[in-house]
Formats: structure tokens, sequence, C-alpha cells
């Protein structure tokens, strides 16, 4: 009942289907109510094909341009070689719907977020050495999806300084994120 890589190209109109059809890393923070950037409601109609989906902000486009550098940075300040940039699409092969695509998968058997962000934004805190809530929940479900133990994150602020962190596995919060997926699941096939 382990993963499975998925043959898609990410974000390319194959990878935001699959992602429409299913609950991903960055749809639970959502689904559970803590993301500040979307509402379960939003994400209801959006995955039912009843919502367009949001555009790319500028902030959204500068993180996916220096996404490779905090990909890059971790690599050579942390000494973890990356074997693979950017990662697939992963789902369980017992749960085809829950899926994910992490930044990077470590030679370690770890993975790696890669994050930008500025002094500006709320959401990183000082000292930059604790993963915020709605990170913290990507990971989980990354590491279940993926079988994996750690999530180690890159953070690149305000486009110099790097600052590194991992989250570890705790299936407990897993089994509850996978209650709330399912229940978000069972919600968009019943209408």
């Amino acid at each position: 009942m382990g993963r499975v890589a998925m043959d898609v190209e990410p974000n390319s109109d194959t990878w935001l289907s699959a992602r429409r059809n299913g609950i991903g890393a960055s749809d639970l923070p959502v689904i559970i109510g803590i993301s500040k950037w979307s509402q379960p409601r939003t994400l209801y109609h959006e995955k039912r094909g009843e919502l367009e989906r949001s555009p790319e902000t500028r902030p959204q486009r500068m993180g996916k341009l220096l996404e490779p550098a905090a990909v890059q940075g971790f690599q050579e300040d942390m000494g973890i070689e990356v074997v693979q940039y950017p990662a697939p699409m992963f789902r369980r092969e017992n749960r085809p719907r829950h899926m994910a695509t992490p930044d990077a998968m470590l030679a370690s058997g770890d993975l790696l977020e890669a994050k930008t962000s500025s002094s500006f934004a709320e959401t990183w805190a000082k000292p930059y050495d604790e993963v915020p809530d709605i990170y913290y929940v990507q990971a989980q479900w990354q590491m279940y999806i993926t079988e994996t133990e750690r999530v180690w994150f890159s953070l690149l602020m305000n486009g110099s300084e790097l600052h590194y962190m991992s989250v570890d596995r705790d299936d407990e919060g897993i089994d509850d994120l996978i209650i709330a997926a399912d229940a978000f699941l069972e919600m968009l096939d019943s209408g």
C-alpha cells in the first residue's frame, strides 16, 4: 500500500487536473481552516470546477523563480544531496485521490520544501527556526503520501538570507489529516 509516482509534468494541464480531483498537501491547511489565503468553501467550488482558480500573484511568481536558489543553497550549505528536483507527484496506492508533490527528494530519503518570503510577510517569524502551521500540515501530508520520516525546509528570506529547519513525521496528526481529507472528498462527491 505504498506510494506511486505519477507520470505527469508539474504545472501541466494533466497535473492540474489530477490535483483538482484529489487532495494535495497545499489543500490540507485550507480544509482544516488554518490557511489565510483560501477558505474550505472556495476550495470546494474550485475542485468541483464551479470556480476558476485564482490567477497567480506576483509573490507566487517570484517564489517560483527563486525556488531553485533555495534548493541549491540547501544542498551546498547542508551538504545533503538533492537527488530529484523537481520531484514528481505521488499518490497513495490504496487512496489514489490522496496526493502530494514535494519540491525535491534528498539522498537521505527525506523531502525538501523550498520556500521564499520577505520580512514584510507575516508567514514566518524570527528567528526563522520554526515552521509555520500551514507548512507543518503540508509536510505531514507529504510524509504520509511518500512514506518518509522528515521534511526539510529551505527558507530564502528577503532574497539573500537562507534558513533551514526540519519537521519529523507525526502519525497521530497524519491520522487526523486523513479523516479531514476523506470527509472533504465525500462532500465533493456528494455535492
